[in-house]
């Protein structure tokens, strides 16, 4: 099983004395044998063990905080929302809940229509401080449960900072739509979401509460032409059908914002708090598929693969978001070393007639990455002739082009591949990527250095910050005879990335070259440490370096 998943950066420091934890921990029926039985289930990745231990023990101990705090932490990794809720119960009767457990918390209130209870759970998420530019969203949506005058007006708050002003305008408009108000809503949502990916959500959000309100001409005006879940609300539209996914309660309202939450903190940090929010934003509506990929991601931009696939099964055929599941599906698999499954995957949805020009090029990436080069090329021909242009190329195919080209080089089949690189690059003569990927191509089989060193050149000039562009010109430098443009440039590149093997390789040379040789060994041994054990013919050929010095040239 999977070792435990560690998601919350939140964590309280252990209270009072540390328990012993010893093999016959397991045996003892005591509370605090049962914590420590949990403990050591928890450590070795027995997720189930480990989360009937803790649940005993805070059974046994309902006034032990320490076991509460990490039986909530545990039940939040697992998704065990019930002893999640337990454990939070326990550590706000202690006073001691932190700002998670109170969000927890909150969203049983709220799903019991609690309001009262809802506003003092509010109100210690603010105290706390952590998370208070959630508080004027959190009591807007009570104010609206309640059925207040004006729910709208704790949204107000045009002046309180960025994060806190973004979510609230986001949520002020959901709830004018919400309130029926459909002409202001609409109004808002276009204020702030425009056609691009990060305000797709709050387009799909409006898009059904508008069906819902009859609204189809309106609903579609917000609908790109396209994304895969606007296609299907476009289809559902078109059939008569309800759209789901409408935030017009004040529990889909909260969840609507954790959900927003994690991909904000997955986008700007990628930080492990991110699980929280996706974790508590799926407690607050499991029923969300938006939800669900929201925790899909989450889990799999963290590292947790089998986890995301796991909570991806969960996305049905009949699902808003069921198109993303494929491409997301084999990516995982790949990740979690699951290679021949990706593979073959990849292949039934090209054999299903359903295949796409992104599905080809997927599956010669799959090819390319397993070092079958050969089928690699035919997928990115496939790939090519779906789109129209594997005769006479348009000028947005030199990715594919690229990526062909690529593939036949590592064949062993250069003539081809520089024939098809040139082609890119006549199409996309100021892409820098091109550019370098030929040059460096050609310099690698020293065929025609200068002409290489040219196309290196302009790519710099291009993106003179790719440490891995400077690198292709600092080689180009060393091959053309010019040792100190070649080493300076070297440096510059070993700067930028100094955990890039092949950079520290290529600067050994030029060192040596330079007469430098105990700084090229250095340099050498720099990038060997760099490589990992599989990597043998590089490991072999920085070792002979390093023993006797490379050839005569580089």
């Amino acid at each position: 099983m999977a070792r435990t998943i560690r998601i919350c950066s939140l964590v309280l420091a252990c209270a009072a004395s540390a328990l012993p934890v010893a093999a016959s921990a397991a045996r003892d029926a005591s509370p605090l044998g049962q914590y420590a039985r949990a403990r050591l289930a928890d450590a070795d990745g027995a997720v189930d063990v480990a989360l009937e231990g803790y649940a005993v023990a805070l059974s046994a101990a309902p006034g032990n905080a320490q076991i509460a705090i990490r039986a909530f932490r545990q039940a939040l990794e697992a998704g065990d929302r019930a002893l999640a809720l337990r454990a939070a119960r326990q550590l706000d009767l202690a006073k001691a809940a932190p700002p998670d457990a109170q969000i927890l918390l909150l969203i049983d209130r709220l799903q019991r229509g609690d309001w009262r209870g809802a506003t003092l759970a509010t109100n210690r998420i603010k105290e706390h401080g952590a998370f208070d530019f959630l508080v004027p969203v959190s009591r807007g949506w009570i104010a609206f449960g309640e059925r207040q005058a004006d729910p709208l007006a704790a949204l107000r708050v045009r002046n309180a900072g960025g994060v806190t002003t973004s979510y609230a305008r986001e949520h002020e408009a959901l709830m004018l739509l919400a309130l029926k108000r459909k002409t202001e809503g609409l109004a808002a949502v276009r204020s702030l979401a425009t056609m691009q990916p990060r305000g797709n959500r709050l387009r799909l959000q409006a898009a059904a509460q508008l069906v819902a309100l009859g609204a189809l001409d309106e609903a579609k005006s917000l609908l790109s032409e396209d994304e895969a879940a606007a296609l299907r609300i476009r289809a559902l539209i078109e059939a008569g059908k309800p759209v789901p996914g409408a935030v017009d309660t004040p529990l889909a309202g909260m969840a609507a914002l954790l959900s927003r939450l994690a991909a904000d903190l997955l986008r700007d940090t990628a930080s492990p708090a991110a699980l929280t929010f996706a974790r508590l934003s799926e407690f607050a509506d499991a029923s969300s598929d938006a939800n669900r990929l929201s925790l899909v991601q989450t889990f799999a931009r963290t590292g947790h693969n089998q986890a995301a696939l796991q909570t991806l099964a969960g996305i049905g055929p009949a699902s808003l978001y069921r198109d993303y599941v494929p491409d997301l599906q084999i990516t995982l698999m790949e990740r979690a070393g699951e290679t021949d499954s990706a593979l073959e995957l990849a292949r039934r949805k090209l054999g299903s007639g359903q295949g796409t020009v992104n599905d080809h090029a997927r599956l010669g990436d799959l090819f390319n990455r397993q070092g079958k080069h050969k089928e690699a090329a035919q997928a990115y021909r496939a790939a090519l002739a779906a789109d129209k242009g594997l005769d006479e190329p348009k000028a947005g195919q030199w990715p594919l082009l690229v990526s062909l080209g690529n593939a036949l080089d590592q064949s062993g089949d250069w003539a081809e591949a520089r024939s098809v690189l040139e082609q890119a690059a006549r199409l996309a003569p100021d892409q820098p990527t091109v550019l370098n990927h030929l040059g460096y191509a050609m310099l690698e089989r020293r065929d025609n250095v200068a002409e290489a060193t040219r196309l290196i050149a302009k790519a710099s000039h291009l993106k003179p910050d790719d440490a891995s562009i400077t690198d292709s010109l600092g080689l180009a430098y060393l091959l053309g005879g010019d040792l100190v443009r070649a080493v300076e440039t070297l440096e510059k590149a070993a700067v930028a990335l100094p955990n890039e093997a092949v950079i520290g390789e290529h600067l050994g040379d030029a060192y040596w070259q330079a007469g430098r040789r105990i700084d090229a060994r250095y340099a050498w041994n720099a990038a060997l440490a760099q490589l990992d054990d599989d990597e043998m013919k590089q490991r072999d050929r920085l070792r002979a370096k390093i023993d006797f010095g490379p050839a005569a040239k580089p």
